[in-house]
């Protein structure tokens, strides 16, 4: 026979347990809900750079390298990178060479860190690291 007194632990602890499986089911729920979000909200930031991308493909690339030359550089990566690779040439082609190098290096170094560089035969992962150049690219105007 239990004393009356475990059979009151027993109670406590079975209510606490109740209780915390309760808020994990809520805690679960809100996370979908978070996750949910999070993908909508990345599938419109998506569908924004390429309907963008689709605007200056569709402009004469002297035109666009017009605008391209005085945008700010990181919003010009995410433009070009959303373009087609022969437009984004064309318009590259026509572009302030400063602004268009600048462009270029921000572009191969974001594409660099979505996919790691191959190494070369007879070359180690640190002799292809200390030859890369520097990753802080700046704008003309330092920014």
């Amino acid at each position: 026979m239990r004393s009356p007194a475990a059979d009151a632990r027993d109670d406590v602890l079975n209510t606490a347990q109740s209780r915390l499986q309760q808020k994990l089911d809520d805690l679960a729920q809100r996370q979908k809900a978070v996750d949910s979000a999070e993908s909508r909200r990345a599938d419109v930031d998506a569908e924004t750079w390429t309907n963008l991308a689709k605007m200056y493909e569709a402009m004469a690339p002297k035109s666009a390298a017009g605008i391209f030359d005085v945008t700010e550089p990181r919003l010009l990566v995410n433009i070009v990178d959303h373009m087609n690779v022969r437009k984004a040439a064309a318009i590259l082609a026509v572009m302030q060479p400063e602004r268009a190098r600048i462009a270029t290096q921000m572009l191969a170094l974001s594409q660099s860190n979505a996919r790691p560089a191959p190494v070369a035969s007879g070359e180690s992962a640190a002799q292809t690291a200390a030859a890369k150049p520097a990753t802080d690219v700046q704008s003309p105007t330092g920014q």
